[in-house]
């Protein structure tokens, strides 16, 4: 347990000065350089901070902990591969240590993780509140050593604060109190290169990246925003509102068309779709919410689908409407005597 110290203040807390090496485009083009190889597809990078935002209670540490222990087995998890197997260390904020280890040991054992696997993941006081706070340079530096060790040891790729808030003092809507929390992490990336996995509250109403509660310093600063809701009864969405370093198709024409209706939030979900032949084949094959990919077709599409007696909207959610490499992903939560999420 750390004991907490007086907070430092701004010019305490600034890193030790870093003079930047300037160079000329020529320079930099002859350059050999490596694009950065996501972890976990394009979700989790080296040197870059992913965040998950979520109400209370949707299943946060859950996917944290489901994330953990497929990283550490390696392949792949929610259609997303990850590069190799992946070592972590897990700090808790909250919660009880019991807890924990009896919830990741059941996903452990679920996805029958051998020894090799389970000694990737670290976890700091049995995964019960630490008491860290990225407020205190003497806390930082405790958690510089813990990384450090690893480092020039058996590795490290992923930092994981659970949740930020609790690693955080003072007004999350504050740009300072904020600052010195989220800088505290990106010093870290700087200097050791691992990645960092960073579950935070939602905003009650707010929607994309709004969702992620406190400051815009915290959205500025991740490279991979996932927000996490309720599906139905059975399923949560987690859908990717930011991700920094996803390959984006050579077609940039809008492809989805989003509209209300009575209250609730309706997509058209766009295909190659430009004769109505092609639009009428699309519904004798049954994947009739293949639909307009012009905007000027969307009216061609209601004409079509009214005249075939199908209903045009279709309720987001009812299917999985991103088709993009980065795009939503679906889990079912787990049913009686199962242990982790699965594809939904």
């Amino acid at each position: 347990m750390i004991v907490a110290e007086p907070l430092a203040t701004v010019a305490e807390f600034e890193a030790p000065g870093h003079r930047p090496r300037v160079q000329t485009l020529r320079e930099l083009s002859a350059t050999p350089y490596e694009a950065p190889e996501g972890l976990w597809g394009p979700w989790i990078v080296p040197g870059e901070m992913t965040s998950t935002a979520g109400r209370g209670g949707k299943g946060k540490t859950t996917l944290t902990r489901c994330v953990l222990c497929h990283g550490a087995k390696g392949g792949s998890y929610l259609g997303l591969n990850f590069a190799r197997p992946v070592i972590s260390l897990y700090l808790s904020g909250e919660g009880s240590a019991a807890f924990f280890r009896a919830q990741i040991e059941s996903v452990a054992d679920a996805l029958a993780l051998d020894d090799a696997a389970r000694e990737r993941i670290y976890i700091a006081d049995g995964g019960g509140d630490c008491g860290l706070k990225l407020s205190r340079p003497d806390h930082v530096d405790t958690l510089r050593g813990e990384c450090d060790a690893l480092v020039t040891g058996p590795g490290l790729d992923l930092l994981v604060l659970d949740p930020f808030f609790r690693f955080m003092l003072g007004d999350e809507n504050a740009s300072v109190d904020m600052g010195r929390a989220v800088e505290a992490i990106l010093e870290l990336q700087r200097e050791f290169g691992f990645a960092s996995w960073v579950p935070h509250h939602a905003s009650q109403a707010g929607r994309g990246l709004d969702a992620f509660r406190g400051h815009t310093s915290f959205e500025g600063a991740i490279a991979t925003g996932l927000v996490l809701t309720s599906e139905d009864a059975d399923r949560r969405k987690l859908d990717p509102v930011k991700v920094r370093y996803a390959q984006e198709p050579a077609d940039t024409t809008p492809r989805f068309l989003r509209f209300e209706h009575e209250g609730r939030v309706y997509v058209e979900d766009a295909g190659a779709l430009t004769t109505r032949e092609r639009l009428v084949r699309e519904l004798a094959d049954g994947e009739w919410h293949k639909v307009a990919e012009l905007a000027e077709a969307l009216e061609v599409t209601r004409q079509t689908l009214t005249e075939s007696h199908i209903d045009p909207m279709v309720e987001v959610g009812k299917f999985q409407t991103e088709k993009r490499e980065h795009g939503a992903r679906y889990v079912r939560q787990p049913r009686e005597g199962e242990a982790l999420w699965s594809d939904a």
